[in-house]
């Protein structure tokens, strides 16, 4: 008849663990307390535990000093696979790694996957990519307007470790930015708009590969929209007309080519707005 911690072995090799060929279960009702083959030493954790026991490390458990070598990095290399697979549900932005079952390691501590990850023996093989933008950033980032507003009202200042790369490419940035507004003389002064930094976060938010606006959306599509943005924002002035009254204003001057133009306004207490320019020339 066959032993109790044989029989306990041959039921659990069916697992997918490798440690179970090195350990048994000291009683067959009792999965928490795991006997070392090589030492006898009888740990309480399950096979998880008893790992430790078998690797070494770990301050949970005292190493077994009778493993050999090539079963401790055996199973070292199988905990690093494990910890990583782990971590890559906690981190989306990691390639996808093997996942090597084992029904009986989901009590594993937090403590203990970061020492596997550490370990002298195996690099791991997570490696991080690139974050990408995705269909959610159009729902949770922040607006430009909002992101340039709050840099501006917030004093403190984030120190990051790629400070000094980041100051070169915004070197060469603004570079490119200055040649583009020489080849098409746009005045200096345009820096000076507000809707010029936040074209800019705006292009900082989309990330690395913006495709240009072409000629023919500049000149019917994009600008059809900012008309119908800017007509929509004259209603709550208008409703202001209506309600409180207002004054039509009339400014005339002449341009460098003797052109006379006038500038045609509206002023209530909710603020001035233009309204038209007439070329007045002929009369």
């Amino acid at each position: 008849m066959e032993s109790e911690a044989s029989t306990a072995a041959k039921i659990d090799n069916s697992n997918k663990d490798p440690a179970w060929k090195y350990v048994h279960l000291v009683n067959l009702s009792n999965r928490n307390d795991v006997a070392c083959n090589f030492c006898s030493k009888v740990t309480k954790g399950g096979i998880f535990r008893a790992k430790q026991h078998l690797v070494g490390g770990f301050r949970n458990a005292t190493m077994c000093k009778k493993c050999p070598t090539h079963v401790r990095e055996e199973l070292q290399e199988y905990m690093q696979q494990k910890a990583s697979a782990k971590t890559l549900d906690k981190l989306p932005d990691y390639e996808d790694v093997e996942i090597l079952g084992d029904d009986e390691d989901e009590d594993e501590d937090e403590d203990d996957v970061g020492t596997i990850l550490r370990g002298s023996k195996g690099n791991s093989k997570v490696q991080k990519k690139a974050r990408t933008k995705g269909p959610i950033d159009l729902y949770f980032a922040k607006s430009a307007a909002k992101a340039v507003q709050y840099r501006k009202n917030s004093k403190l200042k984030q120190t990051t470790i790629n400070e000094a790369c980041k100051k070169e490419l915004r070197k060469k940035a603004c570079k490119d930015i200055a040649r583009w507004m020489y080849d098409a003389a746009i005045p200096f002064n345009a820096v000076n708009y507000p809707s010029f930094q936040v074209m800019l976060e705006s292009i900082g938010q989309f990330g690395i590969g913006m495709k240009a606006p072409s000629f023919h959306e500049v000149r019917v599509p994009l600008l059809n929209e900012e008309v119908a943005e800017v007509k929509n924002s004259l209603k709550s002035y208008e409703e202001e007309w209506a309600k409180y009254g207002c004054s039509i204003m009339a400014d005339g001057w002449t341009d460098k080519k003797q052109m006379t133009l006038i500038n045609f306004l509206v002023n209530s207490p909710k603020g001035t707005v233009f309204m038209e320019s007439v070329d007045a020339s002929e009369y």
